[in-house]
């Protein structure tokens, strides 16, 4: 079975990646893991030891563990990674929704998801621009988005249909008498 070692030959290449790129190879090393989905960072880390090899020379062994262990902390604060219900607080297991990312376009639309995160996104735009953004049609979704504010504006402005774009802002928000101008000031 393929090990950390053989992803990264050598601990600078390890130490050269940021927690999410290095979690993301951790969480395809923890899908093959044997033992019912069951797992400690000792089964990732100690084979790079015990291979003895000049890639991983010793004085590298803690910026390596401090490394491997930011990258386990980003894979738990992600929700890909939990303590495991059946075992003690060593042992880990999988997520379902880190289960389930099992193939390079798997974990490029969940890296896309999180460039948009649809807690910061109003309900309307998470449901008619986020599946755009999220399929990498970036153009498609910003018109849609703004298409989006338009309606929503004209709608609250009580604003005639063919006002679009620039002219449909500017009437609405009229800083002397637009329907949507916050006059109180």
């Amino acid at each position: 079975m393929a090990g950390l070692i053989d992803y990264l030959p050598d601990a600078d290449s390890l130490l050269a990646l940021g927690p999410d790129d290095l979690g993301m190879i951790l969480l395809e090393l923890l899908q093959k893991q044997p033992g019912g989905g069951n797992f400690t960072k000792s089964n990732l880390e100690i084979p790079l030891w015990n291979a003895n090899t000049p890639a991983y020379p010793y004085h590298k062994r803690m910026p390596v563990a401090r490394a491997i262990a930011e990258a386990w902390q980003w894979l738990q604060n992600e929700g890909l990674l939990m303590v495991a219900p059946d075992q003690s607080n060593d042992w880990f297991c999988l997520i379902r929704k880190g289960a389930k990312l099992k193939s390079a376009a798997d974990v490029d639309a969940y890296r896309q998801g999180n460039v948009l995160p649809v807690g910061l996104l109003h309900l309307r735009l998470a449901e008619k621009v986020r599946p755009m953004f999220l399929r990498g049609d970036y153009d498609v979704a910003v018109f849609q988005a703004f298409k989006e504010v338009e309606v929503v504006v004209r709608n609250a402005a009580g604003l005639p249909d063919d006002l679009v774009g620039v002219k449909l802002m500017r009437e609405a928000f009229r800083p002397k008498s637009g329907p949507l101008t916050d006059t109180r000031r």
